[in-house]
């Protein structure tokens, strides 16, 4: 039965909750007006900074592949404040710097040997704030500029996925979805290449989603608990086959979590510390018999011990079915 789980590729989202020497660092836009404000150099003393908080970030994303390696976790979520706010006017003057620092460049090629040495699958899943079918233009426009660099900067470090939900519902959710069609126009194939939408828990379900997807000729990730949540008329085995025909010959992409307050409190929605393996849809345990290889975030507080504890609940669940 241990095949057959290896042909299920567990991601870790992010952070880690047990790990102490693997903890990446940020800063805020305050915090970098402050220092500009006092650097006596121009900027040179805050560019320094920065550019140590980048480093520093790079070289613990390779900590963090190398405990997936040693523990045979074949994902990783990169944080979206890998280079934190990157494209805020303060910021990406000195991103421009960076991306032709040999240093830097060098720790990023870094990055992308490893995780193809090592078949680390590297995903993003960027924050609300991007949302391409707002009806605000300077929210777009934001939006693009950041996807763009996500591209560029996954380039780099050998990102396969870029993860995002749909966003707007106003000012009915079948408009809001087709708007995203102006904004993808302007989108460069390297944004477009990996690209992926994911079903959320309000607004946007699997089949509001999937016509869609294969229009613009992108995947859908599937999240178990979001469509546990928000249901339509797909059951889970269709929504899954139908989001594993969305992503054509590249493995397909899902995510799975558990409520914190139990499918029977006040909110489903707030993931768990663990996920239950009762969560675990069957049929994704078919394709798991069937050998086919396919990603799972696992979307838990717990992070790598949620990871390992699922793993260890799945062997001994395939083991009596």
């Amino acid at each position: 039965m241990t095949s057959h789980i290896g042909s299920a590729r567990f991601g870790l989202c992010c952070t880690f909750a047990g790990e102490e020497r693997i903890r990446f660092r940020t800063t805020t836009v305050a915090h970098l007006s402050r220092m500009l404000a006092n650097d006596a150099s121009g900027d040179e003393g805050t560019y320094a900074f920065y550019r140590t908080l980048v480093e520093h970030n790079l070289r613990t994303l390779l900590d963090a592949m190398a405990w997936c390696r040693t523990h045979a976790v074949h994902g990783f979520r990169v944080s979206s404040d890998l280079w934190p706010r990157a494209t805020h006017p303060v910021v990406t003057g000195w991103v421009e710097q960076l991306f032709e620092d040999p240093g830097i460049r060098m720790l990023c090629e870094s990055v992308r040997t490893f995780a193809l040495e090592n078949d680390i699958r590297l995903s993003e899943h960027p924050d609300q704030f991007l949302v391409g079918n707002s009806l605000r233009d300077d929210v777009v426009n934001g939006t693009i500029a950041e996807l763009e660099f996500r591209a560029r900067l996954g380039a780099l470090l050998g990102t396969d996925v870029i993860c995002l939900h749909v966003g707007s519902g106003a000012p009915d959710r079948e408009t809001a979805l087709w708007r995203w069609e102006s904004t993808l126009a302007r989108l460069s194939p390297a944004v477009h290449q990996r690209l992926a939408f994911e079903n959320d828990d309000r607004v946007f379900a699997p089949e509001d989603i999937l016509p869609a997807c294969l229009a613009w000729g992108l995947p859908m990730v599937y999240d178990a608990h979001h469509h546990r949540v928000l249901a339509d008329d797909l059951n889970e085995d269709d929504a899954t086959l139908l989001a594993m025909a969305s992503w054509g010959d590249r493995e397909p992409h899902f995510h799975l979590s558990s409520p914190r307050a139990g499918w029977n409190g006040s909110d489903a929605r707030p993931h768990h510390d663990v996920v239950d393996i009762g969560d675990w849809p069957a049929v994704w345990s078919e394709l798991l018999a069937a050998g086919v290889r396919f990603t799972v975030d696992i979307e838990a507080k717990g992070k790598e011990r949620a990871i390992l504890a699922l793993r260890a609940d799945l062997l001994l669940h395939l083991a009596v079915v």
